[in-house]
């Protein structure tokens, strides 16, 4: 088989039906996934199972995996749908990666291989940065897998502004050059803020070079380094769903001044040892963190 399509053979190398082996339904594009997905039913009258291409191998019918794989069609048709979630769309190598390291670091296996991160805290960090999260960073802070990752995908922004102190760059947020999402050792980890959603490259921003330059990498590569043991064919892939449920209603938010950046509505607090953290939208149209004694509450 030269192209991959419907009627295909193929088993499930992530996620939590990882083994599952099945014939592809349909193939392309949906509202569910950031990239190309299928539809794989195990046998006749049963509900199929969404799955990204990366997470399905082509096999034969004795159950060999295909060498070549098929190629992905050129043009794949794209179907509405109406689910309130779909997968974050992952390279197998770095789902089972993840999903090994929480395995080693205590989460229930029932609960290892899968997280969830809401869509609508997602689309406020980047359309707050200004910039798209690439699916394997997404995965890696929700993970839980990093030193001092950031506290979810909106904490990308505070950790962001955290590296733009570092550096000394008073610009605002959205113009900073590099994203952070870790930090490991005195150093941030970051992407550029032009990376496109499939990335996997980092670069690791040194202190020793005021937080401006240092060596790149590939995540994949980087989380599979802290695995001891070579990861199997077995290891389910770790999984991301988003959750496109729309957020409860806030209560009123608390409004502050700042004498240099004016009036704006808090819209979280964070506790530290040196009083909370506020993140401040401004009525300027930035959004800042600032602690707390540095403004005054209406």
């Amino acid at each position: 088989m030269e192209i991959l399509g419907a009627g295909a053979r193929v088993r499930l190398a992530a996620g939590e039906h990882a083994g599952l082996e099945g014939q592809i339904v349909w193939l392309g594009r949906s509202r569910r996934f950031s990239g190309l997905c299928v539809k794989v039913v195990a046998q006749a009258g049963d509900d199929p199972i969404w799955a990204t291409v990366s997470e399905v191998v082509a096999i034969d019918d004795e159950g060999r995996e295909l060498d070549p794989q098929p190629r992905l069609p050129a043009d794949p048709p794209e179907e509405e749908e109406d689910a309130d979630s779909r997968r974050i769309a992952l390279p197998v190598d770095l789902a089972r990666s993840l999903t090994a390291i929480r395995l080693r670091r205590g989460h229930p296996a029932e609960a290892a291989a899968e997280a969830q991160v809401r869509a609508h805290q997602l689309r406020h960090a980047e359309e707050t940065l200004r910039c798209t999260i690439p699916d394997a960073v997404i995965a890696y802070v929700v993970s839980g897998v990093g030193e001092r990752a950031a506290a979810g995908v909106d904490g990308l922004i505070a950790l962001t502004q955290d590296l733009q102190a570092a550096q000394g760059d008073e610009r605002p947020v959205h113009r900073a050059e590099r994203v952070a999402f870790d930090y490991d050792n005195g150093n941030f980890l970051a992407f550029h803020r032009g990376s496109e959603r499939a990335a996997t490259s980092y670069q690791l921003l040194d202190h020793e070079e005021s937080y401006r330059s240092g060596p790149s990498g590939d995540l994949g590569e980087r989380l599979a380094r802290l695995i001891d043991e070579d990861i199997t064919d077995s290891t389910p892939g770790f999984a991301v769903i988003l959750d496109d449920t729309p957020p409860a209603p806030e209560p009123d938010a608390a409004w502050v001044t700042h004498a240099k950046f004016g009036r704006g509505s808090v819209t979280r607090t964070e506790p530290t040892s040196r009083g909370d953290k506020l993140t401040i939208d401004f009525e300027d149209g930035e959004t800042r963190t600032l602690l707390a004694r540095f403004v005054r509450f209406e």
